[in-house]
């Protein structure tokens, strides 16, 4: 059985709450700010977390970040889809990351006000070329 929808009408948290209480074994896919995020749901709380752009360092509160940042994005679920994940971990339970996304939240705006676009590159060098400014340009 899938179930699908966006994230207009119901917040990427309350899609994740109800399907942890309801459903007890499954895979939340949808779109990131980096890609695809897939959430396996089993036990009453998130078991595993998938990102090509994070690798072995996604964290449940760095995938449901990842989707609160896109906006009002497209989701399926999987029910009954068994975590392919190398990295299984012990449930965690939504309500216990608000804290960890509330501070993410507040971190990405500080930096939203620094870096005026995500599409401005910021790299390093070993030899600036000249005098160092950073402006909106």
């Amino acid at each position: 059985m899938a179930l699908e929808g966006t994230f207009e009408t119901f917040s990427v948290m309350d899609v994740v709450g109800w399907l942890q209480q309801l459903i007890r074994v499954g895979r939340l896919d949808s779109e990131g700010a980096n890609g695809e995020v897939h959430l396996w749901i089993a036990d009453g709380g998130i078991v595993a977390e998938q990102s090509e752009a994070y690798g072995d360092d996604i964290t449940p509160a760095v995938a449901l970040f990842d989707i609160l940042r896109v906006g009002p994005a497209r989701w399926q679920f999987v029910s009954g889809e068994q975590s392919t994940s190398t990295i299984e971990h012990a449930p965690v339970g939504v309500m216990s990351l608000v804290g960890d996304l509330e501070a993410m939240v507040t971190e990405w705006a500080e930096i939203l006000d620094v870096v005026p676009s995500a599409d401005a590159t910021v790299r390093l060098v070993s030899e600036p070329d000249g005098p160092i400014t950073l402006n909106d340009d």
